[in-house]
């Protein structure tokens, strides 16, 4: 089975939601730039044979550029570096915990109303409810 197979089996048989599947890949590609960065070929060929493999799931040309170019550097992981910044304070296991109890009473709870009861905007809502909770 092609490795295009494989992913295309995965979207469609993982029951969790689109979460595992973005995950599953990017580090795939990560991979392949990875291998290929290594093999020196370029970072354009690279893109382009991800294109044809990967079709629409491919990523873009300044992402596999990007890649390459830490990878060539020395960078050896595959996961997602800690970012800088201001850390996400609303999505914490409390606010989860409220998220999670609120729908599970309701189903039919609107993202507006959640937001307002827990005191969180609603982006924070959407980002608990199919990040960490699975619940599309």
């Amino acid at each position: 089975m092609s490795s295009a197979c494989l992913l295309w089996e995965i979207k469609y048989t993982e029951k969790a939601g689109r979460t595992l599947w973005v995950i599953f890949n990017e580090i795939c590609c990560r991979a392949v730039t990875e291998f290929l960065t290594l093999e020196n070929v370029q970072p354009q060929q690279v893109h382009n044979r991800m294109a044809v493999v990967y079709c629409e799931y491919a990523p873009s040309y300044a992402t596999v550029k990007c890649g390459a170019a830490v990878f060539h550097q020395g960078r050896r992981s595959l996961d997602n570096e800690p970012r800088s910044g201001r850390p996400p304070e609303a999505v914490c296991e409390e606010n989860c915990c409220v998220v999670e109890n609120t729908v599970l009473q309701n189903r039919g709870v609107s993202v507006q109303l959640i937001a307002d009861t827990v005191g969180i905007c609603t982006g924070s809502i959407k980002t608990i409810s199919r990040k960490h909770l699975l619940m599309t």
